[in-house]
């Protein structure tokens, strides 16, 4: 997982996290795309879909 299937830099829509995001990292294991892996990918999309916040909250 890349981060991309929450949030894609040209998208509009923030990522969302949901109950059943909540079900898939924590039951799920990452044989079967849950688990830390799945959170991890959530927080990379974040990061991408809030880069441009992120760079100009650094340069204040």
């Amino acid at each position: 997982m890349s981060g991309r299937e929450f949030c894609a830099p040209d998208n509009s829509n923030h990522p969302k996290w949901k109950s059943w995001d909540v079900f898939k990292w924590r039951v799920l294991s990452e044989k079967m795309g849950g688990g830390r892996a799945y959170l991890q990918a959530y927080k990379d999309g974040w990061v991408v879909y809030n880069k441009f916040r992120i760079k100009d909250a650094a340069e204040q």
